[in-house]
């Protein structure tokens, strides 16, 4: 039975490690680790001040080396010593102990002279040294007593505080303070100020309170007064908010480490020794790991935003380094364009904020808010407005308040401007029609002068009758409307028959010197032809007068090297007359006004003429890096150039790529498929209840995710907003009784297969079967 139960609690033990969420690690601290020195042999006990590290180093013997910045095998200070340990570092000083005359005496190297000077070389043992400012402190038995002596760098003058110090660690030192472990109690902190000399014992508990540091007037340590011991902070210069206790996990906290509002300490709570930080500024609630591993990590050392360790044991030692981005609260500012007109009034509104916020929160005044860094916002009624944003980051928040920012008037009347491709030809004709402004209008009624209309901003029209419309648009604005018309803006006129061309005779060529050439015969053509005749070679010259090379559009005969020929004489071609088309592009420029914002509509077609791109004025157009987007490119693609499609979805047939990759439009731009009446019925009746949606092709992530589409049956087109660049496809849903298959066929496009949920964990669950098995086989083959 016992072999049971012990293999139940492996399983187990198993399962919930496959199980266990990576999050579980706990909050990685913001900033970057770098590798100070890697070099064979052991670097420990390490040091830092501003950029400068030093450590032991035992690549040659024991001795102190010290580097700068990351990735150099650091150099090592000047001096004959022996057995050199506990560096400490403090500006253009670096301090150390060493065996001198069979005892350890402190020595100092200066960066600036690159020279080493004995400040202690006697009997009596003197070590763990530390360097602030002009002084440097350490442990000192020339009395026959440890005590702790404080040495005066500028004029070579030593105090001795008179005490009884515990020796497991160093002493600290600030710019005022000399603080240690007096060996009372079970161990307390007491501290020496530099200025008037006095002493004072800061901790009185029972337990023991060891290994100090300090930063100007705040001291951390390390307690035991809740059994597994804790990091506790006192500040000498505000006593009344006593001992404030750090660290509350019921694992270990150890070694701790102090500049200014940051704290370092060595962390247990994940089963291994890791650094971990508290930025006071940020509250001491929020304690991070700087680099979750399993490689024990000891010693850390502070100085600003640089936190330095010992990362690892023995031979296998390095010297590691965190840089941590120790962020303020950001700072909350913003602008507003235009701040004042009629209503509906459209308003642009522009963070400004500083300190990198991470969310924004708009009060728009009217009830209204956004969460967008840069929204846009109508205020429909007028009166005045107040407007305020409030920004957040890991390090706090701060709001600004702008008082009757936005003064909104009474509606005026819109100004109205619209255009339409094409403007003339044959019945029946459909034309596009453009609604180019007001942005701001809440309504729009086309009437096409054939007894139609429409209410859309941006519509198509069919003209079955020839004749000459006049077109007009009414647009409301809050209940002030106007009406813009534009007189005799359509021609429709009757389609033209094919023309019927005689085609071009060859003329021949006889192959002797002397060449006799049959002229072309005159051609006759109705006067109204479309198109070339079959056979036509269309070499240069074009379609038109028939002069220049290549002989109006004829054929030739080929000409040897070595022979002559007389040219035939050529008849002129007859004048073509062709029908106007509209103009169809696949990339356009964009025009940017003086504050980077898109200031004209623009409209981009593909070369098929079925997919448009329209960016409307006000819009921040930005290419990847951020740079303000002057141009783009618009290009249909086939069904073998679609990734694969989603499983719930077929393909339409329909896609296009927007470039320059990477490009973003705050608002969105909006892109939209355009479809002639046998098209649309093809495409909406093939879907489920014309469930169509247009997704963008997310390259990174290789998925397709949707975006916010529109269907209008009565213009037989979907829109979908554009924020960002990529490939976007047309989709169909997936009908229940599965008719779309045959669409799906068409494309040469595969569903996709769902992910299986928990799929990574299949292989580990199927291990730990089979190692069951085994052991219920091994438990079992001594039984009968």
């Amino acid at each position: 039975m016992a072999e049971y139960n012990a293999l139940i609690v492996v399983c187990t033990v198993i399962v919930i490690g496959l199980l266990v969420s990576p999050a579980m690690a706990g909050e990685k601290a913001p900033g970057d680790t770098v590798a100070v020195c890697i070099a064979g042999g052991s670097q420990e006990h390490p040091d830092i001040d501003g950029d400068m590290a030093v450590w032991e180093d035992g690549r040659n013997g024991k001795s102190i080396y010290y580097s700068s910045g990351p990735g150099s095998d650091g150099r090592r200070v000047a001096g004959g010593g022996t057995g050199q340990r506990y560096p400490s570092v403090s500006g253009d000083y670096v301090v150390w102990d060493e065996n001198r005359n069979m005892s350890p005496d402190i020595s100092l190297f200066r960066f600036s002279t690159g020279m080493t000077t004995a400040l202690t070389d006697d009997p009596a043992d003197q070590w763990m040294p530390v360097v602030h400012g002009e002084h440097v402190v350490w442990y000192d038995a020339r009395s026959g007593s440890t005590d702790i002596c404080l040495y005066n760098l500028e004029t070579g003058s030593e105090t001795f505080l008179s005490c009884s110090p515990v020796t497991d660690w160093k002493p600290a030192l600030s710019e005022r303070y000399v603080v240690w472990e007096e060996d009372t109690g079970g161990g307390d902190i007491w501290a020496y100020d530099i200025r008037n000399g006095e002493r004072r014992q800061i901790t009185g508990n029972g337990a023991r309170q060891t290994y100090p540091s300090i930063s100007g007037s705040r001291i951390v340590w390390e307690d035991y007064r809740n059994m597994a011991p804790d990091i506790y902070l006192f500040d000498l210069d505000n006593p009344a908010a006593g001992e404030q206790r750090i660290t509350t996990n019921p694992d270990w906290q150890v070694s701790p480490a102090i500049d200014g509002d940051l704290i370092a300490w060595e962390d247990r709570r994940s089963g291994i020794w890791n650094v971990y930080i508290c930025d006071l500024a940020a509250g001491k609630d929020k304690q991070m790991p700087v680099l979750p591993s399993a490689i024990e990590q000891l010693y850390p050392a502070v100085s600003g935003d640089r936190v330095v360790w010992q990362h690892g044991r023995g031979e296998g030692s390095d010297i590691h380094a965190f840089i941590y981005f120790n962020g303020s609260a950001p700072v909350a500012e913003f602008s507003a364009d235009p701040t004042e007109g009629g209503a509906v009034l459209y308003v642009r509104f522009t963070d400004q904020s500083a300190g990198g916020p991470d969310t924004w929160e708009w009060d728009f005044g009217d009830g209204n808010t956004s969460t967008s860094q840069y929204p846009w916002h109508f205020y429909e009624i007028p009166g005045n407005y107040t407007v305020s944003l409030t920004v957040s980051s890991e390090f706090g928040s701060d709001t600004v308040t702008k008082t009757d920012l936005i003064h909104v008037g009474p509606p005026e009347p819109p100004v109205i401007s619209f255009r339409a491709e094409p403007l003339s030809g044959p019945a029946p004709l459909t034309v596009l029609l453009y609604g180019d402004s007001p942005d701001y209008a809440t309504a729009w009624l086309w009437d096409f002068g054939d007894g139609e209309t429409s209410p859309h901003r941006d519509t198509r029209h069919r003209y079955d009758r020839p004749g000459v419309y006049n077109v007009s648009l009414t647009c409301d604005n809050a209940g002030a409307s106007a009406t813009h018309t534009e007189y005799g803006y359509i021609t429709v006129y009757s389609a033209t028959p094919t023309p019927t061309v005689t085609p071009t005779v060859t003329p021949t060529v006889t192959p002797t010197p002397t060449v006799n050439v049959t002229p072309t015969p005159t051609q006759t053509a109705t006067p109204t032809a479309t198109q070339k005749p079959a056979g036509s070679s269309g070499g240069g010259g074009g379609g038109g007068g028939g002069g220049g090379g290549g002989g109006g559009g004829g054929g030739s005969a080929p000409v040897n090297p070595g022979w002559s020929t007389q040219k035939p004489t050529a008849t002129p071609a007859p004048t073509v007359t062709a029908n106007p088309t509209p103009g169809e592009t696949d990339s356009g420029s964009l025009h940017l006004g003086a504050t980077g914002l898109v200031d004209r509509v623009a409209r981009i077609r593909s070369a098929d003429g079925i997919v448009t791109l329209t960016i409307a004025e006000g819009v921040r157009a930005a290419d990847a890096a951020g740079n303000p987007l002057r141009a783009v490119t618009l290009a249909a693609i086939g069904a073998a150039d679609v990734p694969a499609v989603p499983g719930a979805y077929v393909f339409a047939g329909y896609a296009c790529t927007a470039g320059p990759e990477g490009a973003v439009f705050s608002p969105p731009a909006t892109l939209s498929f355009n479809f002639t009446q046998e098209q649309w019925n093809a495409v909406y009746n093939g879907s489920v209840q014309g469930g169509l949606v247009v997704q963008r092709y997310d390259r990174s992530a290789g998925t397709w995710e949707e975006v916010p589409t529109t269907v209008l049956p009565e213009t037989r087109s979907v829109t979908a907003e554009v924020s960002h660049f990529s490939t976007y496809a047309l989709f169909a849903a997936v009908p229940e009784d599965g008719a779309a298959q045959a669409v799906a066929a068409d494309t040469g496009q595969k569903p996709v297969a769902r992910d299986i949920p928990y799929a990574h964990l299949i292989p580990g669950l199927l291990a730990l079967v089979i190692a069951g098995a085994g052991a219920l086989l091994y438990f079992r083959k001594g039984e009968p």
